[in-house]
């Protein structure tokens, strides 16, 4: 008996820790909201800052939390996302208590569903999406059509992780996306192969690949359930790599859609930075990023293949030091990753607004190329090309 109370007590304490760690959180909410609006914050600035505040309050949270306490969260976010609207052309005011309650019975609906990482889109994603860190940094994933349950998983290198994240998920894999050649993104192709009979390997038509099954040209559509997975031929990086578009096969018009599409970018399009042009040029990754990726709705939650964010945000902020959003997201990555979480997923959005290899037209971006990088004018392609070398001798 004695042992059971003490249980008791140290819930009762935990829990009323959790109310005050979320009371401090909803109050945070306010602050932000209210001081962001006051003082002509960007939207950009303000999606960071709301990442952060919904990423910390969860981490301090554990699950199953007590209603009183997820309620608490979810005003708190959604205040955030007010202040965000009104930053965009909606008028605003100050939540009342009626209006807090309101929020947080309709946001109840899809909080379960949420990911712990943090993302700059208000739409909820068209697929769940679970980050398996894997290697020394890179990142395997398993995604999880929601309507019939089929799973693939996006570049195993290490299956054992891959598997047991799988396993721990309740999840039966039937597909394995693999976006290029590189050992550690298609090393594990063979092995998942062979534990898997009949697991469909699909990835690009345009470079040898491990046990490869089904051969996407660019354009050509694989269907997971109720998903499309687009593969879009970015070759740069090499010659043959795909990125993996996700997205209802029933929302055909990708710019209306209720859900959020999701890019497996491998290593071509990073947080922050892109990946080196081993088997390609300039030209080609400004094809890639500002003719494919760009062009996509900004609510595009981007994952990509390693964990390389801080040390490129770093680079970026050298080449514009004073772009306030970038600065705001180096500071909440730095944040993260020394919760131990992770910077995944991004948007196209946030990528257009913060990396310098999606912002070669900017003024900014041209003037440090050609100061630092040698570019002689402001050509995309010079631009990218006098980035990339840049970064490649970066030491920051």
């Amino acid at each position: 008996m004695t042992r059971l109370r003490v249980q008791q007590s140290s819930s009762s304490l935990s829990r009323r820790g959790s109310v005050f760690t979320l009371t401090s959180f909803f109050l945070a909410g306010l602050w932000v909201a209210s001081a962001s609006t006051s003082q002509g914050a960007s939207p950009s600035v303000l999606n960071h800052q709301r990442q952060y505040l919904y990423h910390r309050s969860t981490t301090f949270v554990s699950t199953p939390m007590v209603p009183s306490t997820r309620l608490l969260l979810r005003s708190g976010h959604a205040i955030l996302d007010a202040a965000h609207r009104a930053l965009q052309g909606t008028s605003f005011t100050r939540p009342s208590l009626f209006g807090l309650a309101t929020g947080m019975s309709g946001l109840s609906a899809t909080a379960s569903t949420s990911s712990c990482f943090p993302s700059t889109t208000s739409l909820p994603p068209c697929t769940r999406v679970i980050p398996v860190p894997i290697l020394s940094d890179n990142f395997a994933y398993l995604i999880v059509d929601p309507q019939s349950g089929k799973a693939a998983c996006v570049d195993p290198a290490e299956p054992e992780k891959v598997l047991a994240a799988a396993k721990r998920e309740g999840i039966q894999l039937s597909a394995l996306l693999c976006t290029h050649k590189h050992w550690d993104h298609s090393g594990g192709n063979e092995e998942m192969a062979r534990l898997i009979p009949g697991l469909d390997v699909v990835t690009t038509e345009f470079e040898d690949i491990p046990a490869a099954t089904v051969r996407l040209g660019d354009d050509d559509v694989y269907t997971l359930g109720s998903l499309s997975i687009r593969a879009l031929h970015t070759p740069c990086h090499t010659k043959g790599h795909v990125l993996f578009l996700v997205t209802p096969q029933d929302e055909t018009e990708i710019r209306e859609a209720k859900t959020a599409p999701v890019l497996f970018s491998g290593d071509t399009l990073f947080v922050g930075g892109c990946g080196r042009f081993f088997e390609g040029d300039g030209q080609q990754m400004v094809e890639a990023l500002m003719g494919r990726v760009a062009k996509l709705p900004p609510q595009t939650l981007v994952y990509c293949g390693h964990e390389y964010t801080q040390a490129n945000l770093a680079f970026a902020l050298s080449v514009e030091p004073d772009n306030a959003a970038l600065q705001a997201k180096a500071a909440w990555a730095s944040s993260i990753l020394q919760q131990g979480g992770f910077t995944v997923p991004s948007t196209v959005g946030s990528e257009l607004d913060t990396n310098p290899f999606m912002r070669v037209a900017q003024e900014g971006v041209i003037k440090a190329a050609r100061e630092r990088g040698g570019a002689k004018g402001g050509n995309p392609a010079e631009v990218m090309t006098a980035l990339r070398e840049m970064k490649n001798n970066f030491k920051g």
